[in-house]
């Protein structure tokens, strides 16, 4: 909403700004009174309304209708009419018409007696204007081709943003489908451990579950979520592991700042990584730890994950599973120049230090 008054304020400002333009750079009558009924200055008040609506004509119908769609025919020739109509209709309008100007008289054509000639002096050879009219309309076959090319370069700006937005929303739909996939194949195993086990942990667990399947059913389509949900969704997916491993693993967890109710995050932009220090860090026959730490700034984030990989998870130090390399893609389409990725991976361990600017 806010977005669009300003876009309205702006043409409103542009267009008045636009209008005034006779005002200040043509000659016309000194006093106030005068102006409105000075032939000149009224046909070049109605040329700037002219060309302000040409503006929004090529804008919003003849750029998407001819020229998108190549029809340069027509497109050139309805731009020609256009041109015509606003250098002429004007004057028409007016009756002020630059092409019916006197005729001044040739050197040496005979004026009739005039007064004072004895005392005037001779005068060199004076050229007559031929062409007084374009000499005139000048100034407004530059102003109509200022507002064609500034019209068709803002509309195709326009579109190529709107095309790039397209394939930006494609391509997050897209890996988000593969987050999910992801995440349903991790939680289903932890249900079936669970069962097996019989714990009585277990409808503690399916409540836990049952939250994060919410957000990622209901809340992950969404561009950004609060920070607070991304961190419950977290929590609950660390006690849930916990239950599940038991005394298989040490989980260093804790989080640090406050945070803020109104600050908002990419949904599913952490768990990749936490994910990823539970596949490769838990053994049970090997002591194994995970450090989880999640520092809240006021206008950023920080996730630092660390895990030592266990005999079964040595992997190569290129490979950081598809919901890493995922998470990658989507940093860099929501947060282009806006987070931090710092990733270490050697033969005996694995962290990930990831920083993002909040949104509000």
């Amino acid at each position: 909403m806010k977005t669009s008054k300003y876009t309205v304020l702006f043409h409103l400002v542009g267009c008045i700004s636009f209008l005034l333009l006779p005002l200040i750079f043509f000659p016309h009558p000194s006093k106030t009174s005068e102006i409105l009924s000075n032939p000149p200055t009224q046909r070049d008040f109605i040329s700037q309304l002219l060309l302000i609506a040409f503006f929004y004509f090529n804008y919003f119908y003849l750029i998407p209708s001819f020229y998108f769609n190549r029809k340069y025919v027509i497109f050139y020739l309805i731009i020609f009419l256009s041109l015509l109509t606003i250098v002429l209709l004007p004057s028409l309008l007016t009756h002020h018409m630059p092409f019916t100007r006197p005729r001044m008289p040739f050197p040496g054509e005979d004026r009739g007696p005039q007064p004072n000639d004895f005392n005037r002096l001779p005068q060199p050879p004076q050229f007559r204007d031929d062409f007084p009219f374009f000499a005139e309309a000048s100034h407004m076959i530059f102003l109509f081709f200022v507002v064609f090319f500034f019209s068709l370069a803002l509309k195709t700006n326009n579109r190529l943003q709107k095309v790039q937005q397209e394939k930006t929303d494609a391509e997050l739909i897209y890996l988000r489908s593969q987050i999910n996939p992801h995440f349903l194949f991790n939680t289903l195993n932890l249900i079936y451990s669970l069962t097996i086990k019989k714990t009585e942990q277990a409808s503690e667990a399916v409540v836990k579950l049952a939250n994060m399947m919410r957000y990622v059913l209901y809340d992950s389509d969404k561009h950004y979520v609060l920070l607070q949900q991304e961190i419950n969704y977290i929590k609950n997916y660390i006690e849930l592991q916990q239950t599940r491993f038991e005394n298989a693993v040490e989980v260093l967890f804790n989080i640090s700042g406050q945070i803020k109710a109104d600050k908002k995050i990419a949904p599913l932009i952490f768990i990749p990584f936490v994910e990823n220090a539970f596949k490769y860090g838990v053994n049970a026959e090997q002591n194994s730890t995970i450090k989880i730490h999640i520092d809240v700034e006021d206008e950023t984030v920080g996730l630092f994950v660390y895990n030592r990989k266990v005999n079964n998870a040595i992997i190569n130090k290129d490979e950081s599973g598809v919901g890493i390399a995922n998470t990658k893609n989507r940093l860099h389409l929501l947060y282009p120049g806006k987070h931090e990725l710092k990733i270490e991976n050697n033969d005996t361990d694995f962290s990930v230090y990831l920083k993002l600017y909040l949104h509000d």
